[in-house]
């Protein structure tokens, strides 16, 4: 990130990271605009700018590595990317508990979205 000229990323996770983006220029934006964040990094990136994409836990697990890829690949791309390994929800929190995963585990990735709703009674 030291040597990203753009930073790009969910603004809650920009929000933990504030002496990272001394600098640079921001690229926030809100939940569900995954592809959207992407696409800004390739077409930076294409343009000759460094460019560094912020995610949460590993970005190779359930997350942005994935989709920067695909849609690298689907659009003859030349820019060189290199995903930097992050703690994933379910190794963090393990250590958390002092509950390592050892033997057999499994982990499957869920969406969640909250959604606000509102209870009426008469």
């Amino acid at each position: 990130m030291e040597e990203a000229e753009v930073i790009v990323g969910y603004r809650t996770y920009l929000d933990l990271i504030p002496e990272c983006l001394q600098g640079k220029e921001i690229i926030a934006s809100r939940m569900m605009k995954e592809v959207d964040r992407c696409g800004t990094c390739l077409e930076r990136a294409e343009s000759g700018q460094t460019v560094a994409l912020v995610s949460g836990g590993d970005p190779g697990i359930y997350a942005m590595a994935g989709l920067v890829f695909e849609m690298a690949g689907g659009h003859n791309l030349s820019v060189r990317i290199e995903v930097i390994p992050g703690i994933a929800a379910v190794n963090g929190c393990a250590a958390r508990l002092g509950a390592p995963l050892t033997h057999d585990f499994a982990a499957t990735g869920h969406r969640c979205r909250t959604l606000n709703f509102y209870l009426h009674r008469e």
